[in-house]
């Protein structure tokens, strides 16, 4: 079967849906412990629903068990979640340091 047309391929969608979800309600904590839980949460979600759309659905593993595609997904998700954290730890850094050197001062006058 032709990558490009492959029905595993519709679970993007709701993974990107859960991702956009996520992100729409993270972004209202603005960068906090309740950002990067969120999302993390929606994250993990997001790459459950992809990593077992794809085992279950795409013909690679064609006798494979849920069970046994769940498994497949765990060894992956540290590495992805791994990978997310950085992501996330980074934007959070430089947005407190645009905040605190761009935002806080104060206007002076000429």
């Amino acid at each position: 079967m032709n990558l490009w047309q492959n029905i595993s391929y519709f679970g993007v969608i709701f993974a990107y849906g859960a991702m956009w979800l996520g992100g729409f309600l993270s972004a209202k904590n603005k960068p906090s412990i309740y950002f990067l839980t969120g999302s993390m949460i929606s994250t993990t979600i997001t790459f459950v629903i992809s990593t077992q759309t794809y085992n279950l659905l795409s013909g690679t593993f064609p006798n494979i068990t849920i069970r046994e595609s769940i498994q497949t997904g765990w060894e992956y998700l540290p590495q992805s979640l791994t990978y997310t954290m950085s992501y996330l730890l980074a934007y959070w850094g430089i947005h407190s340091l645009f905040k605190s050197q761009f935002v806080s001062q104060k206007a002076t006058s000429l």
